[in-house]
């Protein structure tokens, strides 16, 4: 074998046993966290895990996230598809470096050829453009983004889980600090509905939603939850945030809600509102929205979309993630969701 190509080889194998190494680590606290609360789930049902990953995966290093799922439900169910296989072997497979284009923030309208996220202005390789892209010379970058607010959210390109996002009042702008971030996007806040309002008023809640592209080469949704910040956010984070199954039907919000250790609750702890028996305002325009834009990125097999309904009761785009979007909570409250999509067999 060619000496660089097995140097490739090895470089490759390590790369892979690290990523395993460390999803695999995440998922065995996740399961310590839930033992701790509530039990796990039965014997043979964590056995029937680890039987399924053997068999339809190939390993057992898929066992963990698949023993994760079974103990938030409390039986093992077929069809699951557990994380650290779909990061490794299905991502790239359905998304590859298509997916990787929503990492470019700005070419959100482009992509989309559609107004659907609250750009003001974008800076792109040492440029400055309006919503429009056309060129903004330096002098007049603080008159365009502070024309209608006195505060604007910043969104570096290349970052995911609520990092790379930051508040700035007119009074911080500082354009030559503000440059050295990067590539990024500026975008006017968003003002959600009194709906999410109640549950918490500091940051502007989410609603995830994922759609998939079937083997008819139909757009469809799999998955939706909300998520919602804790009051000393600014936005939602990964680290922080509560998240709560949403009934893909009917909008309808689960009775229980999920801590970032995967404990449950029934009310937000900060404002104490509970979940039971409340429904998500215009959720079917929201669902409208998202399978009309991954229309037009057909080429991204499976994409996470980042949605809140606002004041008006519009629909507003936040983000979209068509590169390495979560799937295991999905997959442990709402899954099996991919099941007929064969997934299982990109090994």
């Amino acid at each position: 074998m060619n000496f660089k190509l097995c140097v490739k080889k090895i470089g490759e194998s390590l790369i892979n046993e690290r990523y395993h190494y460390f999803s695999n680590k995440r998922a065995n606290e996740i399961l310590f966290s839930i033992k701790k609360v509530n039990g796990l789930a039965d014997k043979k049902q964590l056995r029937n895990a680890e039987e399924y990953a053997k068999d339809v995966f190939g390993s057992v290093r898929f066992a963990p996230w698949l023993k994760v799922y079974t103990s938030v439900r409390g039986e093992f169910l077929e069809g699951w598809i557990p994380d650290n296989f779909y990061g490794r072997n299905v991502i790239t497979r359905i998304q590859g470096d298509y997916g990787k284009t929503s990492f470019l923030k700005s070419l959100s309208h482009k992509l989309f050829d559609e107004r659907v996220c609250p750009d003001l202005a974008y800076y792109i390789n040492g440029s400055w453009f309006d919503q429009n892209y056309y060129w903004v010379q330096n002098q007049h970058v603080a008159d365009l983004i502070f024309s209608n607010d006195d505060k604007v959210v910043c969104k570096l390109d290349d970052t995911a889980q609520g990092k790379g996002i930051f508040f700035m009042g007119r009074n911080e702008f500082d354009l030559e600090r503000l440059q050295g971030f990067g590539n990024f996007t500026i975008q006017r806040p968003i003002v959600q509905n009194s709906f999410f309002e109640k549950f918490n008023s500091n940051s502007v809640a989410t609603i995830r939603l994922t759609t998939v592209l079937d083997l008819m080469g139909e757009v469809q949704l799999r998955a939706s939850y909300l998520r919602l910040g804790r009051v000393m956010d600014t936005h939602v984070q990964s680290s922080s945030h509560i998240r709560i199954p949403i009934d893909m039907n009917t909008g309808l919000l689960s009775n229980e809600g999920y801590l970032p250790n995967w404990h449950r609750i029934e009310k937000h702890p900060d404002s104490s509102v509970g979940f039971a028996n409340k429904y998500l305002p215009n959720f079917e325009d929201c669902v409208n929205m998202v399978i009309r834009l991954h229309n037009r990125m057909l080429m991204v097999g499976s994409i996470g979309w980042d949605v809140i309904v606002d004041s008006s009761s519009k629909p507003v785009l936040i983000e979209w993630n068509g590169y390495s979007n979560d799937i295991k909570f999905s997959e442990a409250t709402q899954g099996p969701c991919f099941h007929d999509l064969n997934w299982h067999q990109y090994s």
